[in-house]
């Protein structure tokens, strides 16, 4: 992941080859702890403009998509 930041993210380097980073870890590690702030820190109404827990999935793909969709505008 921090060489993707470090050439894609931060610099635009142009040599993008084998970039692709695998993000299932961090994104299992997210989805923990976002559920367990969400049972067990936030107050009511902390996390309102937010998904509940049960729609990270359904968020996460529609914020990938409007990346995909920015992402290929650029390109």
């Amino acid at each position: 992941m921090l060489r993707y930041r470090d050439r894609w993210v931060a610099h635009l380097d142009y040599d993008r080859s084998g970039l692709y980073p695998t993000l299932e870890v961090a994104k299992k590690a997210v989805w923990f702890y976002y559920t367990w702030i969400a049972k067990n820190e936030a107050h009511t109404g902390d996390l309102i403009a937010f998904p509940s827990p049960e729609q990270l999935d359904e968020a996460y793909a529609m914020e990938g998509e409007t990346a995909n969709a920015v992402y290929e505008a650029a390109s």
